[in-house]
């Protein structure tokens, strides 16, 4: 259930959305405020949060006062962790809304993007989904840039052309890709490469208070696989060609040990 507080402009999430019909609609953050005032409207759109942790950690206490046991005092202790990752999550949503309404710094990362590559194109701002950790997403309001079409026409939104999508610069300055946070991603990742099967995967984030349907499971883990792979044929090239990122093992002798006991091979679907 949301909870919306028009006055603050902020939505407040009481239980946290499911991963296949969970949306968060993020508020369209006001403008003109100060950059010298993000701290103060930050610390007050968090007490409005934490108003709603409050009750429901107390709401959690009640069935442990009545009866106290180790039973009762588990599910108390899992109501508490997944209020606190939902609170989590809830305050990366503030954070988010605050930089773009009460900076520049948006506008500045859109300009830059634009100065390293000129043929792009600044379509104003467009709602775009972000994936949280406790698995919710968040509906957010950010610049968004395209390349000319190929054929000179303009598209409408959701329509894409042959060479793909437009990007969001200021979440991937941000390290937001494949409409997850960086912190998301990593979860999954480190997750699925422990674990036997993506189902397996599925059920220990779950037990972590991320719920993430199976697809996005394996789309994430997948997509994290393909970056770290070309993250590697990077290294692989500069080493190559003698270019060096760093001396801090110059003049020492090192022993890389690999234990293929844990590896897992991935195929795609």
């Amino acid at each position: 259930m949301l909870k919306r507080n028009d006055k603050e402009g902020i939505l407040i999430l009481k239980n946290h959305a499911t991963p296949e019909t969970g949306s968060i609609q993020a508020p369209v953050p006001s403008s003109g405020v100060k950059p010298s005032d993000f701290r103060g409207e930050m610390k007050k759109r968090l007490e409005l949060l934490l108003e709603t942790f409050v009750p429901a950690t107390f709401d959690a206490l009640e069935p442990l006062l009545t009866a106290p046991s180790g039973l009762a005092f588990y599910e108390f202790e899992r109501s508490i962790f997944q209020s606190a990752i939902t609170l989590s999550a809830q305050t990366v949503v503030v954070f988010l809304c605050i930089l773009h309404s009460h900076t520049s710094w948006p506008v500045t990362i859109a300009a830059n993007a634009r100065l390293q590559r000129p043929s792009l194109i600044h379509k104003g701002m467009r709602i775009t989904p972000v994936r949280l950790l406790d698995g919710s997403l968040v509906q957010l309001k950010t610049p968004y840039l395209i390349e000319p079409p190929e054929d000179g026409k303009d598209r409408k939104v959701g329509q894409r052309g042959e060479s793909g999508a437009g990007s969001y610069p200021v979440l991937e300055a941000l390290g937001i890709q494949h409409k997850a946070t960086p912190m998301l991603r990593s979860e999954v990742a480190q997750t699925s490469v422990r674990s036997a099967y993506f189902e397996e995967a599925q059920e220990v984030l779950a037990n972590r208070g991320c719920s993430l349907s199976l697809k996005v499971v394996q789309r994430l883990d997948q997509a994290v696989a393909i970056e770290a792979t070309e993250q590697q044929d990077t290294r692989l090239d500069a080493a190559d060609a003698n270019i060096r990122y760093s001396d801090e093992f110059a003049g020492q002798r090192l022993l890389i040990g690999v234990d293929g006991g844990r590896a897992r091979i991935r195929i795609p679907f």
